[in-house]
């Protein structure tokens, strides 16, 4: 959720967001680009480690990476109101833990 956050409120994020959404959409809809490779092999490393099949795992990778990438690309329109940020923040965890099959709040959410 945190990184998720970070990105989302990332000045360049905002900027891009406002004047090419198109750009935002693509890089939803196409997780095609290295930064998107990274992002993938992040979470398979650390969110879905737990998983030991290897086709469960990269699925469930997936699913991670796919649902968050809205909630990171698309920044509302004030960050700084803390009551908006914690209702983007709970509907990404609620999304995340249904992909992980884990009952928030889980062990590793706890800051």
């Amino acid at each position: 959720m945190r990184a998720a956050r970070l990105v989302r409120e990332h000045p360049v994020v905002r900027t891009v967001a406002r004047t090419d959404p198109e750009l935002v959409h693509t890089a939803i809809l196409r997780p095609v680009t290295d930064w998107h490779a990274m992002a993938w092999s992040w979470l398979h490393d650390h969110v879905t480690g737990h998983l030991t099949a290897a086709a469960e795992r990269d699925s469930t990778t997936w699913a991670v990476l796919t649902t968050a990438l809205p909630y990171a690309l698309t920044p509302p329109p004030d960050s700084s109101d803390p009551e908006e940020r914690a209702v983007i923040d709970a509907r990404l965890s609620t999304a995340v833990h249904l992909c992980l099959g884990v009952s928030p709040p889980c062990t590793d959410c706890e800051p």
